[in-house]
């Protein structure tokens, strides 16, 4: 190898990362391996040659070969002592600042928030504390009048770019010199830094203020790490997606709606009107409406004040939203398995449920039952409705809960966090009656220790966006310690729900009557309390798929049908169906929620689905799947 060529070793993400990498294999010098969470870097990284390790198996021991420099780009991730041991010459940090200013996280934004003409990028020694290590190389970057926080970030990934390929010039020449940070210049800002009022505007601002706030606050199609632009509504939290200062001078008190057109809000402020398009939050109960600007626009009339607050309410509201910023990551991967369970395509219309009159009740004994097990009843009871439901051919459910403390914490939040907790219970058919019933309750502690999260978090992520966009009606829900008011808004949207009444021995079902019954409601609780009782029975160890879904009422519609056939020695199943099908076509076959099938009409639609599998090259013992929208 050339004495001149130096050797590297990258951790990090994302696309400067990739270049970095690049422009090391370009100009020769050999990247020996790459320390990476990001599956898209590691694809092709993998696809370049290069040696791969991955963060997600932070156990699995690998070996660093030795290496002249180490680069880390973007990256937040303490670095393994093995990879730093394995470094000769020196660690180089990247940071998106002119450091000593803004170092930290998210400097983009606090840079437009603070009202700065420039901004810069810089490579710096990886030694000391965050982000104060000696200077190796500095790029500045001009922030324009209009510039959003994705703007300013693409300028910056450009300024990277270039300013690698210099200092990567530089240390093949045996340099540059390191040039200490003046720390006395320092600021910084810490992961979990947010802004003034957790993101709210106050109408009280002069246009310009209200103008940088908005667009430090804009990431475009990228994910928010911060926190969406937002105000008090009359009625709730409302979303900022645009704003524009106009020309025209305000005379109204600010905060005072003074106009409407196209869908967009005008807005008397400290000096300036704006034009405004708001729209409600996104949350994971239900998006229905969530886009709509010109609905919103139209509930706020010319001459309506939108609220503001005190500055030590702003304070206040920042300190909440700090507190619950470290647990937005594993609420947003929690809120991924929710969401993603909803059914695929256009969301239905939402629905006009009601309470059905039909209530689910766990009687004296069976509740001293499942005490007697060690299990919880409400978790006993979301067990067994969650493998109830998906048998009787619903979508998965889920599970929702709330208490005093977090509808305090949200009211002291003025909205911005909410006031429930969901997650997606699991019941696996093969899996054990204790740890269906006991994962419901870790599943549950484990959330609420989490604290509540913020209301914007959908709509400040991409990937949860995304599938919220599918809406929630068709997902039977499961509701614990609902106020009236908390239960009424999320059941009533729903095709199927089942809320506990306080004390959670008795449940009330809410239906949309045009498609479910207070029968088939009075039919799947009979199935939960024969599921809850046969676990009773078999005890923790017991397989979920061995319990009985069948409730009184459905064995007394089949014996009500069928009468008394039986005896016919059928072999197997297809000889089962086809035999029932001869003698007694028109008896019950399978019943569920929404209707019954006859021997007769299973054994047609049987052979339609027997023909489809031979037409597509399927034979004896050979294995093959279904799926439909339920899973």
């Amino acid at each position: 190898m050339h004495s001149s060529l130096l050797t590297a070793y990258l951790v990090g993400s994302g696309p400067l990362a990739r270049a970095c990498a690049e422009h090391l294999l370009a100009q020769g010098h050999p990247v020996l391996g790459i320390l990476t969470a990001d599956r898209a870097l590691a694809d092709w990284a993998g696809q370049a040659g290069l040696s791969v390790h991955d963060w997600s198996e932070p156990t699995r021991p690998f070996e660093v070969p030795s290496h002249d420099y180490l680069f880390n780009i973007v990256n937040c991730r303490m670095i393994p002592e093995a990879v730093r041991r394995a470094t000769r010459l020196a660690a180089v940090n990247y940071h998106d600042s002119p450091l000593p200013a803004l170092a930290g996280y998210y400097a983009t934004t606090w840079a437009i928030a603070d009202g700065a003409t420039t901004h810069g990028v810089t490579w710096h020694l990886l030694e000391g504390p965050i982000d104060s290590g000696g200077v190796l190389a500095q790029r500045e970057v001009p922030i324009e009048p209009d510039d959003t926080a994705v703007t300013l970030n693409a300028r910056c990934f450009e300024a990277s770019v270039s300013s690698f390929h210099d200092l990567v010039a530089g240390l093949r020449g045996g340099g540059p010199r390191a040039i200490p940070q003046d720390l006395s210049r320092r600021t910084f800002n810490a992961l979990q830094t947010r802004p003034s009022g957790g993101g709210l505007v106050d109408w009280g601002w002069p246009a310009a203020l209200l103008d940088r706030h908005v667009r430090s606050l804009s990431f475009g199609p990228t994910g928010n790490p911060v926190a969406a632009p937002k105000t008090l509504g009359p009625d709730g939290l409302l979303l900022l997606d645009e704003l524009t200062v106009t020309d025209r001078a305000s005379t109204a008190e600010p905060g005072t709606v003074t106009a409407i057109h196209g869908g967009r809000l005008t807005v008397a402020t400290a000096d300036f009107d704006v034009r405004v398009a708001l729209r409600p939050a996104r949350g994971a109960a239900d998006s229905a409406g969530a886009d709509d600007t010109a609905d919103t626009a139209a509930a706020l009339p010319p001459g309506t004040r939108l609220p503001a607050l005190a500055e030590a309410d702003r304070r206040a509201l920042r300190e909440l939203c700090q507190r619950a910023a470290p647990a937005e990551r594993r609420w947003t991967a929690s809120l991924a398995r929710l969401l993603a369970r909803r059914p695929v395509g256009d969301p239905p219309a939402r629905r006009r449920s009601r309470p059905t009159g039909e209530r689910f009740t766990l009687d004296t004994q069976l509740r001293a039952d499942l005490a007697a097990r060690g299990w919880s009843p409400a978790a006993a009871v979301a067990a067994a409705y969650q493998d109830v439901v998906t048998a009787s051919g619903h979508s998965p459910a889920e599970l929702w809960w709330s208490n005093d403390r977090l509808r305090h914490l949200a009211g002291l939040g003025r909205g911005l966090l909410t006031d429930m907790l969901c997650a997606a219970p699991e019941a696996e058919v093969a899996g054990t009656v204790g740890a269906a019933i006991e994962g419901v309750t870790r599943l549950i502690h484990r959330h609420t220790a989490l604290g509540p999260y913020p209301v914007d978090l959908v709509d400040r992520t991409p990937a949860l966006r995304r599938i919220a966009a599918r809406g929630s009606s068709d997902n039977p829900l499961l509701a614990f310690g609902l106020t009236s008011a908390q239960a009424a808004g999320l059941a009533a949207g729903r095709r199927l729900a089942l809320v506990a009444d306080p004390g959670e021995t008795s449940y009330t079902w809410w239906t949309d009557p045009t498609e479910l019954t207070a029968q088939d409601t009075r039919l799947l609780g009979e199935r939960m309390l024969s599921w809850l009782r046969g676990a009773v029975v078999v005890g923790g160890g017991g397989v979920v798929g061995g319990l009985s879904v069948l409730g009184v009422g459905d064995v007394g519609l089949v014996a009500r049908v069928n009468g008394s056939v039986g005896g016919f020695g059928f072999r197997g199943l297809a000889g089962v169906v086809a035999g029932w099908g001869v003698v007694a076509g028109g008896s019950v076959a399978v019943c569920g929620v929404g209707g019954v099938l006859s021997f007769g009409e299973l054994d047609v639609r049987a052979g339609l689905v027997a023909a489809g599998l031979v037409a597509a090259g399927v034979g004896r013992g050979m294995w093959w799947g279904c799926g439909g929208a339920g899973g």
